[in-house]
């Protein structure tokens, strides 16, 4: 009898519990769907049974039962209470100071590029013109309805509309002509389409539609007896005498450095063609006297200041005089010369040009590169040719073929 007591007391404390705010698991109905017990409704994430609670309760997920909401904390503008996370947040996408970045805590700060701005309660970009790009994650310029945002140029640019033949170019800022094939669009003299010139070519001056053949580079009168180039047939090496003075040691290492650049840009283009091999031999000097060279199978590089070399680099017989600051296309144009190749541009014209038969493009004996360009690579096969092969020189030098140069340093 005493057990059978408990037992009932122990069902009625059970089924009481159930119906005073504590989940239970749900029961099907005759057709199969979750049904709940009165005074309960059905949990979309548990799948569970919970009370329904009146208007001045909410439901407290942790310990299944009804309770008061927690009275909201006053917080400091300009952070504002979040009941979910039941404390003092940023409003919007702005987050709160970190004392470990020496940010106040109670300032709301922003990411790219953006500031806080309390008359919207959220993050804005620093510049107003300005307007933050979800997919970008930046700020990018407010563009009109008849402009687009161009990541390239990070500013607005014309809908200029590919359908209509247009495309924008920015050297110009504005819209042009979509060039046909073989043609570029010149922006600096013509600013239209104009023929691609390729190769030891030029645009024609009379037509912008068609190309000429430029020329080869002019070798000094007296012919190939003073270039360089022959010095490979008697000796493996250039011996390089280079002389300067009041230049630290990181100085003159900048200066090999060019000298030995610009021998290989002379002689890359032999390469996979004729069986070039050679090292460079450095030897230091102080002496401003070029007359030990004369005669001799050696090079003197002179890099001194302008009063001692001349209003202008230049070079004479195997010798070429630089400045301290003499850039890399200087060391090539000069080393030009070295190897028997004359300018390629008009001396005293104002404004400089070149000789007809040349651009800038085609040579560095009248602009510049860090490479030869086209007529310079011609030019040096063609002295390999007629010093090595004479007449007999018929190679195709413009097809590549194996590699064959090799350089090294003392």
């Amino acid at each position: 009898m005493h057990f059978f007591l408990t037992t009932i007391i122990f069902f009625l404390i059970t089924s009481c519990s159930n119906n005073n705010g504590n989940s239970s698991n749900s029961e099907k109905s005759m057709d199969g769907e979750e049904t709940c017990p009165t005074g309960m409704k059905l949990d979309g994430n548990s799948k569970k049974c919970i009370s329904i609670c009146s208007n001045d309760l909410i439901y407290n997920k942790i310990t299944g039962v009804c309770e008061e909401p927690m009275k909201p904390l006053s917080c400091a503008p300009p952070l504002v209470f979040n009941t979910e996370k039941n404390g003092c947040i940023c409003p919007g996408s702005a987050v709160k100071g970190d004392p470990a970045k020496d940010q106040n805590p109670g300032s709301c700060f922003c990411s790219y590029d953006r500031v806080f701005d309390l008359k919207i309660s959220d993050c804005r970009c620093a510049n107003e013109s300005y307007v933050f790009n979800d997919q970008l994650n930046k700020c990018i310029p407010n563009c009109s309805e008849n402009q687009e945002y161009s990541a390239k140029y990070n500013e607005c640019i014309p809908l200029c509309g590919k359908k209509n033949g247009l495309v924008y170019e920015h050297s110009i800022k504005s819209c042009r002509e979509i060039c046909p094939d073989h043609f570029v669009f010149d922006a600096y003299t013509f600013k239209t389409c104009v023929a691609d010139c390729k190769g030891n070519s030029f645009l024609d001056p009379k037509s912008i539609k068609q190309c000429l053949k430029g020329y080869s580079l002019e070798v000094y009168s007296y012919g190939v007896k003073d270039s360089i180039l022959p010095l490979l047939s008697v000796q493996s090496y250039f011996y390089i005498l280079l002389v300067t003075q009041n230049s630290s040691p990181e100085e003159i290492e900048l200066f090999k450095t060019k000298i030995s650049q610009a021998l290989m840009a002379w002689l890359r283009p032999l390469r996979g063609w004729a069986s070039v091999d050679f090292k460079t031999i450095f030897e230091y000097d102080t002496s401003t006297d070029s007359s030990t060279f004369l005669g001799q199978n050696r090079i003197g590089v002179y890099v001194f200041p302008k009063e001692i070399t001349g209003n202008r680099p230049h070079a004479i017989g195997h010798s070429i005089y630089l400045y301290p600051d003499s850039d890399l296309q200087t060391y090539i144009h000069e080393f030009g010369h070295l190897f028997g190749f004359t300018d390629s541009y008009e001396k005293n014209s104002n404004p400089y040009r070149c000789k007809p038969g040349y651009t800038f493009n085609t040579t560095v004996m009248c602009g510049d590169g860090k490479e030869l360009l086209p007529a310079d690579i011609d030019s040096i096969r063609d002295l390999y040719c007629n010093i090595y092969h004479g007449n007999e020189c018929e190679t195709d030098y413009h097809l590549p073929l194996d590699p064959a140069i090799t350089v090294s340093m003392d």
